[in-house]
């Protein structure tokens, strides 16, 4: 009963690290937007579609690509789940944070 406990608060801590990554990503997507208009010369359309489209690329891959069982053990230790892991965050939070900067852009653009 104790390791049903333990799995149900593990799935709950890794959603809930999950939803602080989109929350950090999502201010610092803000705040990268903010300095590039009020520094630099306000970016064209057409930059922040190609950062949208290459965002949610990212994320495509990140979810489509990530192994499951044909690569997983039982402690979850292997290189290759590490790998696995490190390359599907890495993706999603960069996509994430590029979805957002294309979005911000444009909002902080029109203020």
């Amino acid at each position: 009963m104790n390791k049903k406990i333990d799995l149900t608060i593990k799935v709950i801590l890794h959603y809930l690290i999950a939803a602080v990554s989109v929350f950090i990503n999502i201010a610092l997507a803000y705040c990268t937007a903010k300095f590039l208009i009020t520094k630099h010369s306000k970016p064209i359309n057409s930059y922040t579609t190609a950062l949208l489209v290459l965002g949610t690329c990212l994320i495509l891959i990140a979810g489509i690509g990530k192994l499951g069982w044909s690569i997983q053990t039982i402690g979850g230790n292997s290189i290759f789940e590490k790998l696995n892991n490190g390359l599907f965050w890495c993706l999603s939070h960069l996509g994430t944070f590029l979805i957002f900067l294309s979005i911000f852009i444009s909002l902080v653009k029109n203020e």
